[in-house]
């Protein structure tokens, strides 16, 4: 996705709050280029508090380095500005032998690119320190055909259940504007038609493996041990904006055969105005 305003915005409000610490280790997964003109991300840094010399910030070592993280590594397919070209499809671990452990580690927009997207985000977890943040900006609605997945946002909160992560910061965009919206589900009900990114900042608190998550909307009906029961906020309940009539037997399913070539639309009146002739029968 590339290095952005809104997401110079997300990484000078971490710094505001003395979440990103000093000399610190950055992993990116997805070799980031900077998407938005250079010296307005220069300049907008500037304007969030950031003070630095450089007229422009031309690529993301340089943009790290301004917060304090000043040891810059990358992973992507594509090998690109100097990246490790390893496969987040499998676990970085076992199959490359990397055990590094970062502060920060971002996915800027990679891991819905991923087909195993669960082993993505296990090896964004073992290659988070503890205490280290996470930082995930994800396509969310609409965005059709960009990549394999739009992520959930209860997707994001399970997750974060299972694993124990604290959950910093929870944003979107809409249509791509560098504008981060505060995450509850009256502000993401509004702009759900449009092309929606969810930036999420999660912590990581414990040196538990990973664990899977599980769909909290059944958490009542699980019986599968291995799974903990535990609650997503009701911040993050679903909601639908259609009606599920065709799901159990309504009226409608009822009609006699030879109504079937009844518009739908016509057929609860015209049922309701049989069962009243028949009852003066």
């Amino acid at each position: 996705m590339g290095i952005n305003l809104e997401y110079v915005t997300l990484l000078s409000s971490l710094c505001d709050r003395k979440l990103l610490p000093i000399q610190g280790k950055v992993l990116e997964f997805g070799a980031q280029d900077i998407s938005a003109d250079t010296k307005a991300i220069a300049d907008h840094a500037r304007r969030c508090g950031v003070k630095h010399y450089s007229v422009t910030i031309d690529s993301a070592p340089a943009l790290y380095d301004l917060f304090g993280l000043c040891e810059y590594t990358c992973i992507d397919a594509t090998s690109e500005l100097g990246a490790l070209a390893y496969d987040l499809n499998t676990n970085l671990l076992t199959t490359y032998g990397f055990a590094d452990q970062f502060d920060l580690v971002t996915d800027l927009g990679t891991f819905e690119h991923c087909f195993d997207i669960a082993s993505a985000f296990c090896n964004a977890h073992e290659v988070c320190k503890i205490g280290g943040l996470m930082i995930h900006a994800l396509p969310s609605n609409c965005n059709a055909n960009h990549g394999y997945y739009a992520i959930q946002p209860r997707m994001i909160a399970d997750l974060a259940a299972a694993n124990g992560y604290d959950i910093i910061d929870f944003a979107f965009t809409v249509d791509y504007s560098p504008t981060l919206y505060r995450f509850d589900l009256a502000n993401y009900q509004a702009y759900d038609d449009r092309d929606l990114m969810i930036y999420t900042v999660l912590q990581k608190n414990t040196e538990a493996g990973f664990r899977l998550p599980f769909d909290s909307i059944f958490t009542d009906k699980n019986t599968l041990p291995e799974y903990q029961r535990l609650y997503a906020p009701k911040n993050f309940s679903s909601y639908i904006k259609s009606s599920w009539s065709n799901i159990k037997p309504t009226v409608i399913d009822q009609v006699p055969i030879e109504m079937q070539t009844v518009p739908p639309r016509y057929r609860i009146w015209l049922k309701q105005l049989i069962d009243h002739i028949g009852r003066w029968y």
